[in-house]
């Protein structure tokens, strides 16, 4: 193991979601001595799981999927050994009224053209509108580096440059409320495009589709739990940090829930942006108003409807539908909750999918049931054997602040890892990467918390993945001019 003279160093990482899994990863690297706190009795944050009482299976709140591009989270699976748990696609489906359309990369064509031929053929745009999105798409991409397009409107901007209210709601507004957490208008020019470039256009990888064959709370919490405990952190659980204190610039202790105290050489804090400045005595407070600033950061709520069919829907794992909410269709999967027993009249032969609304904040649902209707309303218009489909139970799952959203404005609020603490860092999607709120940006956190912690010892490192490579043609035609 590298950096055998850490091994007298300890570390402490208060949040057990992936930017706290991969901050302990990246520590035991260098031989840190480590110690991981979750206040949960699992590890993943806001990649969790519930238990759900009518079949006694443990589902998890909300899918998630990462892209070719999320190449610091791939290089976490695979350091740990569970790539054998995703399965890997090269697009998805969008389905609109009477209308399927495969997204997905050509063979034949170079990057950035490889999606060409989809654009090309999507159906329920018009030919004039393909053009339209495809200009648009290559002049956001051209643009150049400049500070203002943070603070600029995204929404204003597809306007200005031609594109229409169809285009903005059957494309543009799907993207942007999947991975940035809100619709065009409330997010940045220069957040959009940091997503559509990197996710789309820099390679044919970028695009792929990574989802578990697991229950995230497998892949997480067990298996990257057990990994990280093989490796030497030592990883606590139902342990609830009550705060951080320290004086003359330094963290000095932990506190417990329970009262209890214990000293630490150096703290990684990975919780939510909104939670962070609150776990920190006033002292430390004084010297970390950017975590005051990071807690009025704009959020997003994600809503997933689970729904429980006879049979399945559709032949895919996931899809986009194409309806005014945009909402993600995903195959479900789900395990038998521990400790209790199922046997197969529980599992009712229950197939379960899960629509997912972004941004659904914005949506008038006064109670659960209003919830399955839009979701319900979503499926009857583009997947017509809905209606021969039996629904034998639902629940609806929102999570008030499931991301940070970058708007206008936003990316001034994000801290850097390293604060004016000496031996304090921040680990959290919410921290400044230049991506938005996603697994690969929790990831990219936790490692440059680390690379901090390491400058401040006098050992740099550069801990980051290497990105995907881009051909001679999309250096070529995405050169920024300006």
């Amino acid at each position: 193991m590298k950096g055998s003279a850490n091994s007298e160093i300890s570390i402490a990482i208060v949040g057990g979601g992936l930017a706290g899994v991969a901050a302990a990863s990246a520590a035991r690297c260098f031989g840190f001595k480590v110690t991981l706190f979750e206040q949960s009795a699992y590890l993943g944050g806001r990649v969790h799981a519930f238990d759900e009482p009518w079949n006694r299976q443990t589902v998890d709140s909300c899918p998630h999927a990462a892209m070719g591009c999320c190449v610091n989270f791939i290089d976490l699976i695979r350091r740990a050994g569970i790539v054998d748990l995703f399965e890997r696609r090269s697009g998805f489906p969008m389905l609109a009224p009477n209308v399927r359309a495969d997204f997905s990369p050509s063979r034949l064509f170079p990057a950035p053209l490889h999606f060409l031929p989809t654009l090309r053929k999507l159906p329920f745009l018009t030919s004039a509108e393909r053009t339209a999105f495809s200009s648009a798409l290559l002049r956001l991409a051209r643009l150049p580096d400049d500070v203002r397009l943070h603070d600029a409107s995204f929404g204003q901007w597809l306007r200005e440059n031609g594109q229409t209210e169809s285009i903005v709601e059957k494309l543009w507004d799907p993207v942007a409320l999947s991975a940035l957490g809100d619709a065009v208008d409330l997010v940045s020019v220069a957040a959009a495009r940091q997503v559509f470039v990197s996710g789309f256009l820099h390679s044919r990888q970028a695009a792929e589709i990574w989802t578990p064959n697991a229950p995230w709370r497998e892949v997480i919490d067990r298996r990257l739990g057990d990994w990280l405990a093989g490796q030497g952190t030592e990883v606590v659980r139902r342990r609830r940090v009550m705060w951080i204190g320290g004086s003359d610039g330094r963290c000095e202790e932990i506190v417990f829930h329970d009262g209890e105290a214990a000293p630490f050489d150096a703290v990684i804090l990975a919780v939510p942006w909104h939670q962070a400045f609150s776990l920190l005595t006033d002292e430390l407070q004084m010297l970390t108003p950017e975590l005051e600033q990071a807690a009025s950061l704009p959020s997003s709520e994600i809503a997933a409807v689970h729904l429980w069919y006879d049979r399945p829907l559709g032949d895919f794992k996931q899809a986009l539908l194409v309806t005014p909410t945009a909402p993600w269709l995903f195959r479900g999967t789900s395990v038998p909750t521990p400790g209790k027993s199922v046997d197969e009249a529980d599992r009712r032969n229950a197939y379960l999918h899960q629509v997912v609304f972004s941004g659904s904040q914005h949506f008038d649902w006064c109670d659960e049931k209003a919830g399955v209707a839009a979701a319900l309303d979503s499926l009857q218009r583009v997947l017509p054997e809905v209606g021969e489909a039996k629904l034998l139970h639902a629940r609806v799952v929102r999570q008030a602040k499931a991301v940070f959203t970058r708007a206008p404005g936003a990316e001034k609020l994000r801290p850097t890892q390293k604060t004016a603490v000496e031996n304090l860092f921040l680990a959290g999607d919410w921290t400044a990467i230049g991506w938005p709120a996603t697994m690969e940006g929790a990831v990219r956190s936790g490692y440059l918390a680390v690379e901090a912690l390491l400058e401040s010892l006098d050992q740099k490192k550069e801990l980051l993945a290497a990105e995907l490579p881009t051909s001679w043609l999309t250096r070529k035609l995405l050169k920024r001019k300006g």
